[in-house]
């Protein structure tokens, strides 16, 4: 072993940058995993977003989430949410602003109910200007452009509109080939 000592004596440095560069090289191989999950996951599949989960929701919805849930997880529930009705504050500072249709009951006195209770919730775009600058706007189609979501902030955000719907299209063609198997 002395032998050897005595050799390898000139290439201390060497060996010391060989073995560094093999742990580092662990290090990598093993982080690399976790990595490439969040790329996908977060980057590519969520859009950048790391979590979707709204902190914001109306009154109206929460009691619709709570009918299903136990007493004991109710409060669990209830404090993980931020109730507001005012549309200005539920976007403020939004990665995401999402819409959807208002209007698609055949009953003209639902239609017209539906009209008056989300008459300060149109999308605009002085709505969007508390969300953050480049916010992503998602609409599941159809829209109704002048009800939901106006001319502008409809155009100005189509490409992101109609990637949803495709990918929409991608997930209802999936379910079909499922059903179809």
């Amino acid at each position: 072993m002395l032998k050897l000592m005595k050799y390898l004596k000139g290439s201390v440095k060497s060996i010391f940058l060989i073995i560094l560069l093999l742990v580092l090289q662990a290090f990598c191989d093993l982080s690399l995993p976790s990595y490439t999950s969040n790329i996908v996951n977060i980057g590519i599949q969520q859009g950048g977003v790391d979590s979707h989960v709204p902190e914001v929701i109306r009154e109206e919805q929460m009691e619709k989430i709570t009918i299903f849930i136990e007493e004991k997880e109710q409060k669990l529930v209830e404090d993980s949410f931020e109730l507001l009705e005012d549309p200005a504050a539920g976007v403020k500072d939004a990665d995401v602003v999402v819409t959807a249709v208002w209007n698609n009951a055949a009953n003209e006195a639902e239609a017209e109910r539906r009209m008056r209770e989300f008459l300060g919730y149109q999308l605009t775009g002085s709505l969007l200007e508390n969300a953050k600058p480049g916010c992503m706007v998602l609409h599941c189609l159809p829209a109704h452009r002048g009800e939901e979501i106006t001319d502008g902030v409809f155009e100005a955000h189509a490409k992101e509109i109609f990637d949803e719907a495709e990918n929409r299209l991608h997930a209802q063609k999936a379910v079909m080939v499922k059903l179809m198997r």
